[in-house]
């Protein structure tokens, strides 16, 4: 076997030579991904403003609703109310009326969960539009694209394709930046979501066994 078959072959490119200069200046003039979402226009840039805002607004919820869930567990497994979470706040309507009726309790103890559920779910439905808007945004993006480059084909013909490379250009990355906002914002809404649901069911959970031990008091 010559020793030409090896692979991989090593090979050097000259950068003055015709071949190497046209080489290197191709490479110096392709964009960069950060040149490449300019590319998008108007509405490339609006989707990537909406997906740095949903980024931030995720950061936010999942920092807010860590905390939540943390106080509502530590007030799950103690025996001492605190009304410094939603769980606390909700049981000590228990403890504010011992005497009221079972049916009584358990219609102000859901009056105080839908009051902390506001705060427990709130804004996690902008994520989910978030997901639902980004790649409808990028098919509008898509459409102003195709329009510009038949348009462009229109008034100068297919002969050039450098006149079709914006409009390609608008169509392909509003598409590209559109998927790629939506994809993770669908992960961030189904996070705070999942964890909206079980801080609920732990609130829920425990009023329901704090009404049951009243009804058998009662009885």
């Amino acid at each position: 076997m010559l020793e030409a078959d090896v692979f991989p072959v090593q090979f050097a490119v000259d950068p003055t030579g015709p071949q190497g200069g046209s080489l290197l200046a191709s490479l110096i003039s392709m964009p960069s991904t950060i040149e490449r979402m300019g590319l998008g226009g108007p509405v490339g840039y609006i989707i990537m403003a909406i997906g740095i805002l949903a980024t931030l607004l995720f950061g936010w919820r999942f920092y807010s609703l860590w905390g939540l869930r943390e106080g509502v567990q530590t007030q799950a497994a103690s025996s001492t109310l605190s009304e410094d979470n939603a769980l606390g706040r909700i049981l000590k309507i228990a403890e504010d009326n011992p005497s009221s009726s079972t049916e009584t309790l358990e219609l102000k103890m859901a009056e105080q969960i839908l009051k902390e559920r506001p705060t427990i779910e709130g804004l996690n439905w902008v994520l989910k539009i978030v997901s639902v808007v980004a790649p409808l945004m990028g098919l509008f993006g898509t459409i102003i694209g195709m329009i510009e480059t038949f348009t462009m084909i229109t008034l100068f013909g297919t002969g050039d394709p450098k006149t079709m490379a914006s409009g390609i250009s608008i169509a392909l990355v509003t598409t590209w930046l559109g998927l790629m906002v939506a994809i993770p914002t669908t992960f961030m809404y189904a996070t705070v979501n999942n964890i909206s649901k079980g801080i609920l069911g732990t609130i829920e959970e425990s009023s329901t066994g704090m009404a049951a031990k009243r009804s058998e008091k009662e009885a």
